[in-house]
């Protein structure tokens, strides 16, 4: 087996295997280096010794079939497919249960309309290299989509209060213990964090410092892994700074 590759990807999850994906159809002879006995990372199933199967990734897809990157790849061809239950996420409090659709229905009108915005703007903002964020709100906002930019200076225990039963979050927060100011992802839930720029515009780039040596995962800009767009970024530099080809699209 040859040891000499052009590009060795250092990971197998949603993103190197979306970079590697590219590249091998730019002509690059490319390596994926995966410390764990399968592929998929986030997004491959296991039971992790219990008697059900798990998908850490289940609930981070936001795109399903309308990934550009599912899409580019063929990947329905290759037996991909998604499940995309009317149900998004069912909760039990104090309260009683509370059932949440696709789109945030069940939690009021108000933010039902800005997740849809948010769906509106942050589709082409994942998948092109990062941008200051005020040049991004800028941008939202002359497209119409306003309500994503107001959605993003919100904390979790605002946006909670728009929502229809307001008094789920506070239950939420004294059984689990969490803030109510920031997200479990990367800490606040502002445009350069919670939608994209990850994990800090400063530092979103995918191309680094050190010559050669580029970002491609779910801690930078778009973030979320399955997204594949930081893998399609990385892939898309990659090329850039080294004359590769576009990729060949299979017919």
């Amino acid at each position: 087996m040859s040891t000499d590759y052009d590009v060795a990807i250092i990971g197998g999850g949603p993103n190197g295997l979306t970079a590697a994906a590219l590249l091998a159809r730019s002509g690059a002879d490319v390596v994926v280096l995966e410390r764990r006995f399968e592929r998929g990372g986030t997004m491959a199933s296991d039971d992790y010794s219990t008697p059900f199967t798990y998908n850490q990734a289940q609930a981070i897809l936001p795109f399903g079939t309308k990934n550009p990157v599912v899409a580019d790849l063929r990947l329905g061809d290759r037996g991909v497919t998604f499940i995309e239950p009317d149900v998004a996420i069912e909760v039990l409090t104090g309260q009683g249960e509370h059932v949440i659709g696709r789109g945030g229905a069940g939690l009021g009108d108000v933010v039902r309309a800005m997740l849809a915005s948010v769906s509106l703007a942050c589709a082409p903002a994942f998948y092109r290299p990062p941008e200051p964020e005020e040049s991004l709100i800028a941008h939202w906002r002359s497209r119409g989509a306003g309500a994503a930019a107001d959605m993003a200076g919100l904390t979790p225990s605002l946006l909670a209060a728009l929502a229809q039963f307001a008094d789920v979050p506070g239950d939420l927060r004294r059984r689990f213990g969490t803030t109510g100011t920031g997200t479990v992802r990367q800490g606040a839930l502002s445009s350069t964090q919670a939608l994209a720029l990850r994990p800090h515009p400063r530092c979103a780039d995918t191309r680094t410092p050190v010559p050669g040596l580029y970002l491609g995962g779910g801690g930078v800009h778009p973030g979320v892994p399955g997204l594949l767009g930081a893998g399609m970024l990385a892939a898309e530099a990659v090329r850039a700074d080294h004359g590769l080809a576009d990729p060949v699209v299979p017919r």
